[in-house]
């Protein structure tokens, strides 16, 4: 008998320590504790999601609360997947493109034994790839000019996979878009029904579709379709007028209309076509500059044109050597460490260092010229290699700091004086006031003539990305110097500007 109630009272012992916690039901049991004393977790939300991740996030519950969040991929079996006091929880490592389902509960302990509230509603969210994310951001702006499936796909350029979930989670009405389409035909062209038919069919939507939308119209016209109509009704619902379609689908094709001005609405586009330097693709950087600037339209696209419109050492490209002495080196074009500048020592009396063959003949003719008006000019600074640079430029980054080295200094690859064809004249400092010397008032009026240029002149900071430099000429040439002294522009614009004259 004693040895029964021994094993009575171990059973007893062990299932009140090893019982589930969650068995706790009664909502008056014996603990004193109604379970309505733990609210439900209200509004459960999907704060964000990534690709391989979910965030979700819900209201706290006062008081002493652990919560616990539940996951599903069927709504049948859940999987307990992290107990927390946060009131986030941020799913990591799943699948990609996959449907999840969430639910959460709150509980607190009373004395040892878990209290439980009711789950909270459940949410559905899904895991989604950079690509499928864009193609949803893609077709979602496709769906204004009212497309059909065919028209939209044909326009996208992701994997097809992708590209038909991003319709299918839109969930757009193809008849619908194929009636807007036609009210718009019928408002630009005035159709018969069996013009309207045909302009439907080649758009892409189906007979069904096209049916709905002919049974929901009642005026029809009398004329034809031209072989432009589409790219009209495209460019109609951006916002264009009908005069400025018949002048923008008279000077650009209808591929690169589709290519380049589908996007949206450019208030200023027959401005910018009306200059010569214009270039269709830089439309959108042309707009985005001229709201912010408010140049005129002409300095507006050769600013962009030089770059200007991003930050100085950002966009980086890679010169054109084959431009020779023409060769643009700044703050958006680099040469290579090992690029061939063709150098020649300067001979003695000109000054110290070495130039590029050609500029070096030309900055000697220069020279014996002045020399002939009692003018001195002397080379103190010409080629620097690429670890030259380098260092020069870190000497004075760790003086003055990165911001204020970028003012006068140039970083390696971006300096002209590796090219051979730059040189600095009597002087290499601003403290030496050169600009108020005869020696400058006569290259100001004279070096053009041999092909140099003022590469940094006063007030083009904005162009150049340097201050002030009156000391420091570049040889581009007779032909260059003279339009650049002439117009009083920079290299950067003579740049832009030659490619159209």
């Amino acid at each position: 008998m004693k040895k029964v109630l021994f094993i009575i009272i171990i059973l007893l012992v062990f299932n009140s320590v090893y019982a589930p916690r969650e068995t706790i039901k009664d909502s008056n049991s014996f603990y004193d504790v109604k379970l309505s004393s733990i609210k439900k977790v209200n509004s459960l939300n999907v704060k964000s999601y990534g690709a391989k991740n979910i965030k979700l996030s819900w209201k706290k519950i006062s008081g002493n609360v652990k919560y616990q969040v539940y996951r599903s991929t069927n709504k049948k079996k859940w999987t307990l997947v992290k107990t927390t006091k946060k009131t986030t929880f941020n799913n990591t490592k799943l699948k990609t493109n996959k449907v999840y389902y969430y639910k959460v509960r709150a509980y607190k302990i009373v004395n040892g034994k878990r209290v439980y509230g009711k789950y909270s509603n459940i949410i559905k969210s899904q895991t989604m790839s950079k690509s499928r994310k864009n193609a949803i951001k893609s077709t979602k702006n496709l769906i204004k000019f009212n497309y059909s499936k065919k028209e939209i796909l044909s326009k996208l350029n992701y994997n097809s996979s992708d590209e038909n979930y991003a319709i299918k989670y839109l969930k757009i009405n193809f008849n619908n878009n194929a009636l807007n389409a036609s009210n718009l035909y019928l408002e630009l062209f005035d159709l018969s029904e069996e013009e309207l038919r045909l302009a439907l069919t080649k758009d892409g939507f189906t007979l069904s579709e096209i049916d709905y939308a002919i049974n929901n119209i009642s005026l029809f016209g009398e004329n034809s379709l031209d072989e432009n109509y589409k790219v009209k009704k495209d460019l109609y619902i951006i916002g264009y007028s009908l005069e400025d379609i018949e002048i923008i689908i008279s000077k650009i094709s209808s591929n690169n209309i589709n290519k380049y001005l589908l996007n949206k609405k450019y208030n200023n586009l027959l401005d910018f076509m009306s200059s010569k330097y214009f270039k269709l693709s830089n439309i959108n950087r042309y707009q985005n500059y001229y709201d912010k600037n408010k140049y005129d339209f002409d300095k507006t696209i050769i600013y962009v044109e030089i770059g200007l419109d991003n930050k100085f050492y950002t966009n980086m490209k890679k010169s054109n050597v084959n431009d020779e002495i023409l060769i643009l080196v700044n703050k958006y074009n680099y040469v290579n460490k090992n690029y061939n500048a063709n150098l020649t020592k300067l001979k003695k009396g000109y000054g110290s260092g070495s130039l590029n063959k050609e500029a070096a003949s030309y900055f000697y003719k220069m020279v014996d010229a002045a020399k002939d008006d009692n003018i001195k000019l002397k080379s103190v600074s010409a080629y620097r290699s690429y670890n030259n640079q380098k260092s020069l430029y870190k000497s004075y980054v760790k003086r003055d700091g990165v911001k204020k080295a970028d003012t006068y200094s140039a970083r390696a690859g971006s300096s002209e004086h590796q090219t051979g064809l730059a040189v600095d004249i009597n002087t290499a400092s601003s403290r030496a006031n050169f600009q108020n010397t005869k020696e400058y008032k006569w290259l100001i009026n004279n070096s053009y003539k041999y092909g140099f240029i003022e590469r940094y002149p006063k007030g083009k900071t904005n162009i150049t990305g340097y201050k002030y430099e009156p000391w420091h000429y570049r040889y581009v040439g007779v032909e260059a110097a003279s339009i650049i002294h002439e117009k009083g522009i920079t290299f950067e614009e003579y740049k832009v500007i030659s490619k159209y004259e």
